[in-house]
């Protein structure tokens, strides 16, 4: 409520400068949409290295198939998808519940 109070009606604009994602061209937004995942992981693990995501050029955009940090977002999703197949599959309810709730949070 407060922010329809602040704003009105309209929706946020954003510029380049703020996510230069959403305006790059189709194979590099969705690859450094992807990488942002692992970014985040990451940073939920180490917190020590906090950035604000696109701005300043923190995180820079994955510009093409042959960027390592491709691999690094095959990665993360490796372990993500063992990690849901575990808990899904594993009799241990404990460890289920363990894994079930460290991915939620």
């Amino acid at each position: 409520m407060m922010r329809l109070q602040i704003m009105g009606s309209r929706l946020p604009v954003f510029t380049r400068f703020d996510n230069p994602a959403s305006v790059a061209p189709t194979p590099v937004r969705q690859l450094s949409y992807n990488y942002l995942i692992s970014v985040n992981l990451w940073l939920m693990l180490f917190p020590c290295d906090l950035c604000c995501d696109w701005t300043m050029g923190t995180v820079p955009l994955v510009e093409s198939l042959l960027d390592a940090r491709n691999l690094v977002t095959l990665i993360s999703y490796a372990i993500l998808s063992l990690l849901t197949y575990v808990a899904v599959v594993t009799d241990n309810r404990q460890q289920a519940t363990v894994i079930i709730m460290v991915r939620k949070k």
